[in-house]
């Protein structure tokens, strides 16, 4: 069994400690479910437009934690979720997405990302200007 790292987000911001199916945005699931498909190429994609304002809405609503119950970065956390939204969608295309099979997938997705070297990064930048004339 696969420790657990994906939770619901409660109105307080807080990571929901309730059984996945509880508390679902199920709506959203429906529509990211019911939309998706394998195009010509077999790949998955979904149909129609203003898809990103639902993926942003999701994606507020889940919370990812490590195992010491710190919230991963949003930009960790939104690359695993989109993850285990495709990985749902391939397993069920035009099927409404199981809370429990998409918290199930963004287990394993922060599992394996939790295992992996923390790599430094530096960032390295230069800012040129010119002066302002005098108005």
């Amino acid at each position: 069994m696969v420790k657990r790292y994906a939770f619901w987000r409660m109105p307080t911001g807080q990571a929901s400690t309730r059984d996945a199916q509880e508390s679902a945005p199920r709506k959203l699931l429906e529509i990211f479910g019911s939309t998706s498909f394998i195009d010509g190429e077999g790949r998955i994609a979904w149909k129609g437009f203003g898809f990103d304002r639902y993926r942003l809405a999701l994606h507020s609503s889940i919370v990812l934690q490590d195992s010491e119950g710190n919230e991963l970065s949003e930009a960790d956390s939104n690359l695993i979720i989109w993850r285990s939204i495709k990985a749902a969608a391939i397993k069920a295309p035009g099927e409404t997405i199981s809370p429990a099979m998409l918290f199930g997938l963004a287990d394993v997705e922060v599992a394996a990302f939790l295992r992996s070297a923390k790599v430094q990064h530096a960032l390295i930048s230069s800012l040129s200007m010119r002066p302002c004339r005098p108005r």
